[in-house]
């Protein structure tokens, strides 16, 4: 991550589940004097540091951005204040997700603004139409790619 993202603080995950996770992430990033924040999947393999600037410009017009993902989650989060209202009562891992986190910030009176989706990786098949993307992210882990083909490969 650090290559990928060079210059930018990265924070470990704490907390309990997925939401309280991500809110405790955001509570954190702006305690130590962040202004603007995101959250990205680590399955996005499409996400690219663009995106995560594109999201944190969006909001000046916004409270919340998302990037919707294909399953009915999202890929990425940004947001310009701590919002932990966003990380209470949604079904994580499920296809209730985005549209739970859109109701969470209308019930809050948050604008939100989503970009463009950014399919994620969740399954064999979801890596297999991805490959293309993935594959270079493995250049400098041989061993890695070799397995993932492997895995890739039609049984025999």
């Amino acid at each position: 991550m650090r290559a990928w993202l060079p210059g930018v603080r990265l924070l470990s995950q704490s907390g309990g589940d997925l939401g309280a996770r991500m809110a405790d992430a955001f509570a954190r990033a702006f305690a130590r004097g962040a202004s603007r924040a995101a959250l990205v999947g680590t399955d996005a393999p499409s996400l690219s540091r663009e995106t995560v600037v594109r999201a944190l410009s969006a909001l000046d017009a916004a409270d919340v951005v998302l990037a919707p993902s294909g399953d009915g989650g999202y890929s990425l989060i940004a947001l310009g204040a701590p919002r932990p209202e966003l990380f209470t009562g949604v079904e994580w891992s499920t296809p209730r997700v985005l549209d739970q986190t859109r109701a969470r910030a209308a019930a809050a009176g948050l604008a939100a603004r989503e970009i463009e989706p950014l399919p994620d990786v969740d399954t064999l098949e979801d890596l297999r139409a991805r490959w293309p993307a993935v594959l270079p992210l493995l250049e400098s882990a041989r061993d890695l790619r070799h397995a993932i083909e492997k895995a890739l490969a039609p049984a025999s």
